[in-house]
């Protein structure tokens, strides 16, 4: 019964690997190349006995070769992978604390400068309406040339006295 299990699985395993082998390489290229090694084998035994050797003894150095050149590209890309992200969270660290200090004087100073203006303007109107302050002069020139004067009294509202006094 085990037997049988482990039979299938492995049948299930080589069927498995002879169809990814198949999507590489189809049976008929495996065939033409097979034969082509087995023609070398029988017109140059010496050479081909050689270049097996050759590959037979270099195959594991050079596996083991990129493995190890794999391994370290992998390490290194995680190194530097792992090197950034902790500065970048260094970098958030001072960071956040800074954009909260600079929101704040930010706020801070664009609230003074309301505050500032808003108690000015308070101030002037207050001021020229106790003291009843003169009228403006205001010239207006027409589109004959004729310029004529008048006087408007002091409201104390700076956009009106703007537009009266030019």
């Amino acid at each position: 019964m085990v037997v049988q299990a482990m039979r299938n699985q492995a049948s299930t395993l080589v069927t498995t690997l002879q169809s990814y082998v198949d999507s590489v390489a189809p049976p008929e290229t495996r065939q033409q190349v097979s034969s082509n090694l087995v023609n070398f084998a029988l017109e140059q035994p010496f050479m081909a006995s050689f270049i097996l050797a050759q590959t037979a003894l270099s195959a594991l150095p050079l596996l083991i070769f990129a493995s190890f050149v794999l391994g370290t590209l992998l390490l290194s890309i995680v190194a530097a992978l792992a090197f950034s992200i902790f500065w970048l969270g260094a970098a958030v660290l001072v960071l956040v604390p800074t954009l909260f200090i600079a929101f704040s004087l930010a706020a801070f100073i664009w609230l003074w400068a309301v505050g500032s203006f808003i108690s000015l303007r308070f101030a002037y109107t207050t001021l020229y309406a106790a003291l009843g302050t003169p009228e403006i002069k205001a010239s207006v020139k027409t589109e004959n040339g004729v310029t004529s004067v008048s006087t408007i009294p002091r409201t104390g509202d700076p956009k009106i006295e703007r537009v009266a006094a030019s």
